[in-house]
């Protein structure tokens, strides 16, 4: 009997061994978890990726940004709000970092009648079909490669490199994006990019938007109600009060385009160093727009 409670007693302090190890090198894990996150947050990258700061507009143009400078052009006096929005984000940029511009919750399908916009996600980045269906599309949009050089989608691997270094970003609070699709087909690519995402790639710590439209869905009036949605998506979800589009001088359709939505040609100019071409800088002021349901 003795033995017996003896046995009984050493396999309750096995167990009991077992259960405080467990908990020991679960509590490890997510202090170690906690600290490769705050770690990557606190060193986040100067992106290797010049930013597609480039426009795209109904029918699908864009501006160049490989590494680009901006040069002032005679700008006309900004407002009181304006002026003070500028100096406060400037002044109070080191505070950002940490910032939270948006959840991925927040990043839904967004829908427009029988056109509707959907988060690049995952699927996207892991999808080789989708790939390449999108793939063949742009290298078909000589605009795509002539306006977004960056924006890497004439194969299916650029496409997928593309779409993973995305995800990564977004996964960061970097940058976000969306696909216009209607049914099953895929006519072209929003891209969002973030005050803090702009601040280290090019030094403007503002909300800017890139776009492209597939040649064969142009002048459908697609890409005019896509960008309508959008705006009312980040003026509404996200509290986004300014965003920019840069237009390369060269992109006459976009630049036809902006003059018939609510972005208005700012007086500065964007230069390209390594190539000298020139970009139109368009804001979109949020604040004054009414979105009605």
């Amino acid at each position: 009997m003795i033995e017996l409670k003896q046995s009984g007693m050493l396999l309750f302090l096995i167990i009991l061994f077992i259960v405080i190890v467990i908990v020991i090198l679960i509590t490890e894990l997510k202090i170690r978890r906690k600290k490769r996150h705050n770690s990557r947050i606190n060193n986040a990258p100067k992106f290797d990726n010049k930013p597609n700061q480039e426009m795209q507009r109904n029918q699908p143009d864009n501006i160049p940004a490989k590494k680009a400078s901006t040069e002032k052009v005679e700008s006309k006096p900004l407002s009181d709000s304006k002026k003070d929005e500028e100096k406060e984000i400037n002044s109070s940029f080191d505070y950002l970092i940490n910032a939270t511009f948006f959840r991925l919750d927040q990043l839904r399908k967004l829908t427009l009648g029988d056109v509707y916009l959907e988060p690049i996600d995952a699927f996207y980045a892991f999808d080789q079909q989708t790939q390449n269906i999108i793939s063949v599309f742009a290298e078909s949009s000589p605009k795509i490669k002539m306006f977004l050089p960056n924006l890497n989608l004439s194969t299916q691997e650029e496409v997928a490199e593309t779409f993973i270094n995305l995800c990564m970003k977004t996964e960061l609070g970097f940058q976000f994006g969306y696909t216009i699709k209607m049914k099953n087909a895929y006519l072209g690519l929003i891209l969002i990019n973030t005050p803090y995402y702009n601040k280290n790639a090019i030094k403007f710590p503002h909300w800017t938007i890139d776009f492209c439209l597939f040649s064969c869905y142009e002048k459908r009036g697609i890409m005019r109600a896509s960008i309508i949605r959008i705006l009312q998506f980040l003026k509404c979800e996200l509290n986004v009060k300014h965003l920019y589009a840069y237009v390369d001088e060269h992109n006459f359709d976009c630049l036809k385009f902006m003059s018939n939505i609510c972005f208005y040609k700012q007086e500065r100019i964007l230069i390209d160093p390594s190539t000298g071409s020139r970009a139109f800088v368009y804001l979109c002021d949020l604040t004054n727009i009414k979105f009605e349901f």
